[in-house]
Order: structure tokens, then sequence, then C-alpha cells
């Protein structure tokens, strides 16, 4: 627990991921504009070239699936985005 490292939360501290819910939309569609997600099949997809399959190339990252639905992974570039942008 975080008593045991002598950390301190207070309910403030403590979001759940569905505090990200509502930027999902807006994540895709920035990708989207500065060119880093694509269409794929239907989905939204993010490919880079550090990443590759055992073909060599580039491995993509759905942040949409087809269905409209987000994942994991787009949750986080979320998360990531809130704090950097108000946490410092």
């Amino acid at each position: 627990t975080y008593n045991r490292l002598n950390v301190t939360l207070t309910e403030d501290d403590v979001m759940g991921e569905s505090l990200y819910n509502s930027m999902l939309p807006g994540i895709v569609s920035d990708l989207q504009a500065k060119g880093l997600a694509v269409d794929s099949e239907g989905a939204v997809v993010v490919y880079l070239d550090e990443y590759k399959n055992k073909d060599g190339d580039p491995m993509g990252v759905i942040i949409r699936k087809k269905d409209g639905g987000y994942l994991y992974t787009t949750t986080d570039i979320a998360c990531a985005k809130y704090r950097y942008e108000t946490l410092g």
C-alpha cells in the first residue's frame, strides 16, 4: 500500500480511467490531424516505425476499433496528455 511507502494521497490525487473518456474522441482526432493515425479497415491505427512485425513491416496500434470503441492504449494516451497539460 501507499502507507508502507510513506506516500499520502487525497481524493483529489486518485482518478479512475473514466475521467479520460470524454477526451478519447479528441485524442483520435488530434492524432489523425497530425498524420500520426490512419484509417485501416474501419479502425483507426497508429503505425510506429520503431515497432515492426516479423516481416519487418511497421506494427499498428489500434486506438479506435471499427465499432467505435476505444482501447486501453487510447486511454493511456489521454492520461499522459492530461498529466502533461494539467500536472506539468
